[in-house]
């Protein structure tokens, strides 16, 4: 396993692969129900921007690995 693997990436020994912004949308949404809190607008914006900052990571690991 590498020693860092990018934000929004899913996967393992099986191979890797993005994970989709709106899947990781939804399931920040459940978690944060689950514990009666709301995922504000603010949270999703950070997450769509952090999402577009490490894209260029991403893809470099993912074509190294697949």
């Amino acid at each position: 396993m590498p020693k860092h693997i990018p934000s929004f990436v899913w996967g393992g020994t099986k191979g890797w692969q993005e994970y989709r912004l709106e899947e990781a949308l939804k399931v920040a949404e459940r978690v944060k129900g689950r514990r009666g809190k709301v995922l504000t607008s603010f949270e999703k914006d950070l997450l769509r921007e952090i999402f577009k900052i490490t894209a260029k990571e991403r893809s470099k690991f993912l074509s190294e690995r697949n």
